[in-house]
């Protein structure tokens, strides 16, 4: 239900958020406000194809896409009446409460299953969500969009200095916001993979004749010896229980790599009990 609200809020955007860019721009020049248009439907576009046809990348789109529109529309309140700035504000708060949600998240990642695989994203580590991952999807909306305001009101070497100074950042940051949409558990023919960049070097096969269990696990401690990759994160906990030791080789740093053994990993799943479900219908898990 979910991707069905955030779809619904999306569509009738431009009546909210774009009636209060609208009133933020009018006393701009016709060029840059002509240009702000665009900008903002060109957005709407790139959110609504990411939100009616998920993809990995849309999901990436999406988290630049929601928290500009938050900063957006607090911005506006400004110049805005005050009605207009709160629907716009409203608006963009619940499209982004369902735009990032398990919903739209966890078809995001399946819409890439090929075959019999079945895919299941991590959660996003909850140090991270906290600030990092906001500012870093401001950055990267900032950084593209503000050299070309700038240049578009006449201010061609502040636009140059924003371009080579934002341009980078925006990348840099999209980069790292994409990553997070490749943390996933992949259910495959041979047992689950657990694919973690943030946490593992390289993914980790896990045999279905070694996984005992796939469990929700609820207490904050992990079990002694447990390889834990929530990164912070406790929701959505998940105990995967092995009958002989796997090696991970677990990133220490941004460099360093430690080749560590477990029977147990802990994982931070979106949908951990769909994940549990799916381990015990294809592994026989208990």
């Amino acid at each position: 239900m979910d991707i069905w609200i955030a779809r619904v809020v999306w569509i009738v955007m431009p009546f909210t958020l774009g009636r209060a860019i609208g009133d933020a721009t009018a006393t701009w020049s016709s060029d840059a406000s002509l240009l702000a248009e665009v900008l903002a439907w060109t957005a709407w576009t790139v959110g609504a194809s990411a939100l009616f046809a998920p993809r990995p990348w849309g999901l990436t789109a999406l988290r630049v896409l929601c928290a500009n529109a938050l900063v957006i529309a607090i911005t506006c309140a400004w110049w805005a009446d005050g009605v207009t700035s709160l629907l716009a504000i409203t608006s963009v708060a619940v499209v982004c409460a369902a735009a990032l949600g398990a919903a739209v998240t966890t078809a995001s990642v399946a819409a890439e299953n090929y075959g019999d695989e079945r895919r299941y994203p991590l959660r996003v580590p909850l140090p991270l969500l906290l600030a990092p991952v906001p500012f870093a999807a401001v950055v990267a909306g900032g950084g593209l969009v503000a050299p070309v305001l700038v240049f578009a009101n006449g201010n061609v070497v502040a636009g140059v200095l924003l371009a080579l100074a934002g341009i980078p950042l925006a990348l840099g940051a999209i980069r790292g916001l994409h990553g997070l949409a490749a943390r996933l558990l992949v259910f495959v023919p041979a047992g689950l993979v657990v694919i973690d960049p943030l946490t593992l070097a390289d993914p980790v096969l896990l045999l279905r004749e070694n996984i005992v269990r796939v469990a929700p696990r609820d207490a904050v401690e992990p079990p002694a010896g447990a390889l834990d990759l929530r990164v912070g994160t406790v929701l959505g906990s998940l105990l995967i229980g092995l009958s002989a030791p796997v090696s991970c080789a677990r990133r220490r740093g941004r460099r360093d790599v430690e080749v560590v053994k477990g029977t147990q990993i802990l994982v931070a799943a979106v949908g951990s009990r769909a994940v549990a479900a799916t381990a015990r219908e294809r592994l026989h898990t208990a």
